[in-house]
């Protein structure tokens, strides 16, 4: 009877581990589409002497994400991706009148929990809502010289998925990095303050999925 007790107990002992590693998935996968700005990263108006604005254009991005889903709701996922952005510039002020566009890129990332609204078993469908911590770093020409390209970002998000066969899928997601964008430079001589900043990322992609245990 001693020798039938252990030997249950040790078959469990085995069973709970993969049963779990059964359970994670693990997703992989890259993606592309349009980088929106939803604001300039300055517009100053000046009464009687002129005004100054410039912020990035609508541009592109390419990415990939790493996800671990410890159960089919709830997931952990990490993206990063390059924008292709370049900056208007545009200004009306004594002794100077532009309007011209200057090479600009960013680079975005962040960590996400994100949480499956509508899951299995109604695959091969799923619609999600994501919310996390990154970064916006800026480049390029017109970053030439600044004393600060990098800014924190909240990231909230909406996405939905769609199973075209074993292991793979497609998504499409919506991602808004709010930032808070300081020139210093410009602020000193102009007293510009921080201006929030929406830059929101449109992208489709195919990721690839498997369990651990299986």
């Amino acid at each position: 009877m001693l020798r039938h007790r252990a030997a249950v107990l040790t078959c469990l002992a085995l069973l709970v581990p993969s049963g779990l590693a059964a359970q994670t998935q693990i997703t992989v996968g890259g993606f592309g589409g349009a980088m929106i700005p939803a604001s300039d990263l300055l517009d100053v108006l000046y009464p009687d002497v002129g005004a100054l604005s410039f912020g990035h254009k609508t541009g592109w991005n390419a990415g990939g994400r790493f996800a671990v889903w410890p159960s089919s709701r709830i997931g952990i996922e990490a993206e990063a991706a390059f924008v292709g952005s370049n900056v208007d510039v545009r200004g009306i002020l004594p002794d100077f009148a532009q309007d011209t566009t200057v090479n600009a890129t960013m680079f975005v990332g962040s960590l996400n929990f994100m949480y499956a609204v509508i899951a299995p078993p109604l695959d091969p469908v799923a619609l999600y809502i994501s919310f996390g911590g990154g970064v916006v770093s800026r480049g390029g020409d017109f970053y030439d010289g600044a004393t600060n390209t990098t800014d924190f970002a909240l990231v909230p998000g909406v996405g939905l998925r769609y199973g075209l066969g074993p292991g793979w899928r497609i998504r499409f997601d919506v991602r808004d990095y709010i930032s808070w964008f300081l020139d210093e430079d410009i602020d000193e001589l102009l007293q510009t303050g921080t201006k929030l900043q929406n830059d929101i990322m449109l992208t489709a992609g195919v990721e690839f999925f498997f369990s651990p245990g299986q």
